[in-house]
């Protein structure tokens, strides 16, 4: 008899454990009627990352991301306000995420 490897893989539990908490975070803001039309969208992203994070920080998925901020995110335009001796762009905070993740 043989076993096969894989198959049957499930997720991890912590994407699990966000993706529950998403939709408590989003439960407690209705019922609460703390502005769900800001906190929605926030814990759907949180869903969204906690169940395709493998997929997103891959590096085909990060070089992607890369050129997209690049070619459509005017430079210059649009930066975050720090006292820093450079500009702080999207790209470069972009930059560095991806290059703390490899």
């Amino acid at each position: 008899m043989k076993v096969v490897a894989g198959g049957n893989e499930r997720g991890s539990i912590a994407a699990s454990v966000f993706v529950v908490g998403a939709l408590a975070i989003v439960g407690v803001a209705v019922t609460t009627n703390a502005k769900p039309q800001i906190v929605a969208p926030v814990a759907a992203a949180l869903a969204i990352f906690a169940v395709t994070w493998r997929r997103l920080l891959a590096w085909r998925s990060m070089l992607a991301i890369t050129v997209f901020l690049i070619m459509f995110v005017p430079i210059k335009r649009y930066d975050v306000p720090a006292s820093l001796p450079f500009q702080l762009e999207p790209y470069r905070i972009f930059i560095a995420f991806a290059a703390e993740e490899s």
